[in-house]
């Protein structure tokens, strides 16, 4: 067996581990990834008061979904911003169904601002499948949707009192 044989059987084996090890790693990234999207969908359910069927504590979601989040690398950022947008939203949804207890149409919350917390949500899953494309605009958009959110009446006074208790938007 010559040197050049002894190398290129080396380099196939470095070669193949290095491939090995990105399948894998890709595997579990994906995984984390779709834990990100599976809590995300769990604090969506949960952002909701009222019912027939008993939600799963909302806090609880949030913090489960911030959990993966940050073994996924979401950017914190976009976090924030979706854990003020479901807080509000969450209060508000209590608040209506405190007011009318109806479970057809108790703890329902404004139309405009329901759009932009799955918005919000959806911008959590955009960066969660695609990380470098979904940070392309996502300051920009983010600081949008904040402007739209505070010009909505009745909202502000709730989306600031989420932005203070959550301290970190």
């Amino acid at each position: 067996m010559s040197w050049s044989d002894v190398v290129s059987i080396v380099g196939a084996l470095g070669v193949g581990s290095f491939i090995g090890q990105y399948l894998i790693g890709s595997q579990q990234r994906r995984q984390v990834r779709s834990d990100v999207l599976k809590h995300l969908s769990d604090a969506e359910t949960a952002r909701w008061a009222g019912g027939t069927t008993p939600a799963p504590n909302f806090t609880e979601s949030m913090r489960e979904l911030e959990t993966a989040a940050l073994i996924a690398r979401v950017p914190r950022r976009v976090i924030a911003h979706y854990k003020v947008f479901a807080y509000c939203a969450r209060w508000l949804s209590q608040a209506s169904w405190d007011d009318d207890p109806d479970p057809e149409y108790g703890g329902g919350i404004n139309g405009e601002f329901a759009d932009l917390v799955r918005a919000a949500a959806g911008e959590v899953s955009r960066v969660t499948w695609a990380p470098w494309w979904g940070r392309v605009g996502m300051k920009r958009r983010l600081a949008k949707r904040r402007t739209e959110a505070g010009h909505i009446e009745r909202i502000e006074s709730t989306l600031a009192r989420a932005e203070k208790y959550l301290a970190d938007y």
